[in-house]
């Protein structure tokens, strides 16, 4: 006697269980249909050809000896590879649950639910009364080579949503691995978690000039030295990210003296950055001044930044040269204050 039950259930090249395939039991080598019946005594003859039922479920069947198996989809198409000789040593291969008995890892059993599941318990009879149906962590469903080995998946539609412990809902992504998917959620937390976080940008595209002094010595400048350029303010949405403060802007100076900049910190009262361009060579010689500079988050409350200019000695000059403005509206100061996440 022969048992022919090798899978729990029949997909489609889409991943979809088959319901109403068709199942053929042939004398091997031919076309030729061979008796098959429902139970093991061979006493209720079955019809071909057998079809799946709900879920791609493939019913019991039983014959004599070995046979030649091809199975195809309600509209003739055959699914999978054809199997032959079937019979003979899969004859009680699989063995139906019992809940008084102990099963080792890697035993195969049928459960109520007509699916097959393989132990995943370490160890020699160490799994016992654990419902394969409703026991997740002693059982996992089995399927065999029938059933599409290596399927590949052409322009698969999925409506409803994919679960598995392929799939990880991971928002910091640590337990990220090069065999596993990462959820739609957990990819937009990541993202929004690293990076450029929000840009606050303004301009200043004045010609203008300041005799205020900043002195360009071995010093930290005061808050209190050179006249106020830009100011901005940011409101930071992570206590753990990174001010960026980027600016760029055209000046001149009407002497040998530098133009000199820094950043203030006006929450905190103090100056974060100072830098200034080269020596002018001769008057009526604009350079630009560009920089990027970082400090850490100061907390989720509004805080406020300044762009302080001066001149070492001398007077200094805004978006041109000593003698008039440059570019007409297109010399600007940009003050950019991003907050990334690194």
């Amino acid at each position: 006697m022969s048992r022919y039950h090798p899978v729990s259930r029949i997909i489609d090249d889409n991943g979809s269980p088959v319901v109403n395939a068709n199942i053929y039991f042939y004398e091997v080598g031919t076309t030729t249909e061979i008796p098959i019946y429902t139970d093991d005594l061979f006493t209720v003859p079955q019809a071909q050809p057998v079809l799946t039922l709900t879920g791609g479920v493939v019913p019991e069947v039983f014959f004599e000896g070995v046979c030649k198996v091809v199975i195809k989809d309600d509209t003739g198409v055959q699914i999978g590879l054809t199997r032959e000789p079937v019979g003979e040593i899969d004859a009680g291969q699989f063995d139906t649950w019992l809940t008084d008995k102990s099963y080792s890892f890697n035993d195969v059993v049928k459960g109520s639910d007509l699916l097959f599941y393989r132990s995943i318990v370490a160890g020699i009879g160490t799994n016992q009364g654990n419902d394969p149906t409703s026991s997740p962590l002693s059982w996992v469903e089995f399927y065999t080579d029938l059933e599409l080995e290596a399927p590949v998946l052409e322009s698969p539609v999925i409506n409803t949503g994919i679960s598995g412990t392929a799939v990880l809902d991971d928002d910091t992504m640590v337990t990220a691995t090069d065999t596993t998917l990462a959820t739609s959620e957990s990819i937009k937390a990541y993202i929004d978690a690293h990076g450029l976080i929000q840009t606050i940008g303004s301009e200043f595209g004045t010609y203008t000039s300041t005799a205020a002094v900043i002195l360009a010595d071995n010093t930290v400048p005061l808050i209190t030295e050179g006249a106020i350029l830009m100011t901005s303010s940011i409101t930071p949405k992570s206590t753990t990210s990174t001010i960026e403060i980027c600016f760029s802007g055209i000046f001149d100076n009407d002497n040998s003296g530098h133009t000199v900049l820094t950043v203030e910190d006006v929450t905190a009262g103090t100056i974060l950055y100072a830098t200034a361009n080269r020596n002018a060579a001769t008057v009526a010689n604009p350079t630009p001044i560009s920089f990027t500079m970082a400090t850490s988050s100061p907390g989720l409350t509004l805080n406020q930044y300044r762009i302080r200019w001066g001149a070492s000695s001398g007077t200094s000059y805004v978006n041109g040269n000593v003698s008039a403005g440059l570019f007409s509206t297109a010399a600007k100061c940009i003050l950019l204050i991003r907050e990334v996440q690194y």
